[in-house]
């Protein structure tokens, strides 16, 4: 299940943003303005997820911000899913 999850997140990310948003707490305090959620959710959803997966997954919760690994993290994610999207 949760395979077909990220599959679904990689094919329709704002269908997954929407549904995580609604359903759960998951994109709570990810941000400090939920305008950023906003500009998120429009021009880069996928991006906006897993910054969220970084975000509640670095030191496994324990630490509130992002910290050396985390953006680490999150940078070779983004770039996996760059190379692989084209």
């Amino acid at each position: 299940m949760p395979c077909l999850f990220a599959l679904l997140a990689l094919l329709a990310p704002r269908l997954v943003l929407f549904l995580l948003w609604f359903f759960t707490t998951w994109l709570t305090g990810v941000v400090s303005r939920p305008l950023w959620l906003i500009l998120g959710f429009i021009f880069l959803p996928t991006t906006l997820l897993w910054y969220s997966v970084v975000q509640h997954w670095s030191y496994l919760g324990a630490a509130p911000g992002m910290h050396n690994e985390g953006i680490l993290f999150f940078g070779q994610g983004s770039a996996n899913l760059g190379v692989v999207l084209n």
